[in-house]
């Protein structure tokens, strides 16, 4: 599992636009990073909140992991 620096930055700068960015949207803005059926990780989606919310920058992980209620984080 490999997350670099230029996705951690693809998030942020994501979560700035939309101010809500769930796992469901950040497998649909690179598959290939945080898709488990795309070759990507579906744990990085929760790594990266995570990362953020640990840097001041996003509030608490919510949402339960399931289809129709995805893990999402907003800005703080």
């Amino acid at each position: 599992m490999t997350l670099l620096l230029d996705d951690l930055y693809l998030v942020y700068k994501e979560l700035e636009v939309n101010t809500k960015v769930s796992s469901s949207d950040l497998k649909q803005l690179k598959p290939s990073v945080f898709d488990s059926t795309k070759n990507g990780h579906s744990c990085n989606c929760t790594f990266v909140f995570t990362v953020l919310n640990q840097m001041g920058i996003s509030n608490d992980i919510g949402g339960k992991g399931v289809r129709g209620n995805p893990f999402y984080t907003t800005f703080a």
